[in-house]
């Protein structure tokens, strides 16, 4: 089957596909950190390394960075982006990494490696300029800092928040919340009849 149309939504990775304070807890076993079990429900991850330095903070990340082949995958939205390939469409996962080398080859390894990848570090991590010059509208996104930039910067913007316990907080007219991907398709349904 050839792929040739983007799927009309485009998925952040960490939080959404990838489940990087896993990794980030695993580093800090490793590194013999302690850090709190949970983050923060006003989740940044310099929040949750509140009582550490920063050196201590920039190896801990730039290790769990490193670590990606061993990240755990959320399965079920894994399978979701699946089905959106099989059904011909070419997934966007768009990442704040510098780096897309090792997410390119993470999300071959679980059968995503149809997925378009592109970092919004290179745009000042301006994910919303990225989503909008692919006429895309729609962004499932777990970090409120990056869904607020998102709804700012077009009408036409509207944001999936993938429910996790640090953004509990987050909500916005212009967005919806969601537990897993497969729930999208009854958001489209209601959009939809609105639109």
């Amino acid at each position: 089957m050839k792929h040739t149309k983007f799927f009309p939504v485009c998925f952040d990775l960490d939080g959404v596909l990838l489940d990087f304070t896993s990794t980030v807890r695993e580093v800090c076993k490793k590194l013999n950190v302690n850090i709190p079990n949970e983050p923060p429900k006003d989740f940044y991850f310099t929040n949750w390394f509140s009582e550490i330095d920063s050196s201590a903070y920039d190896k801990i990340i730039n290790t769990a960075l490193q670590e990606t082949a061993s990240s755990k995958p959320y399965e079920e939205n894994i399978d979701y982006v699946r089905n959106v390939i099989s059904a011909g469409y070419i997934p966007v996962v768009v990442t704040s990494r510098s780096y897309i080398g090792p997410v390119n080859k993470w999300l071959k390894e679980y059968g995503l490696g149809k997925c378009l990848v592109l970092s919004s570090r290179h745009k000042e991590g301006d994910k919303a300029s990225i989503v909008n010059a692919l006429s895309l509208n729609v962004l499932v996104e777990d970090n409120p800092q990056y869904l607020d930039s998102f709804i700012q910067a077009d009408p036409s913007n509207f944001a999936i928040i993938m429910s996790r316990p640090w953004n509990q907080n987050y909500s916005n007219d212009r967005s919806a919340r969601i537990t897993e991907l497969k729930q999208l398709n009854s958001i489209f349904s209601r959009l939809s009849k609105v639109a």
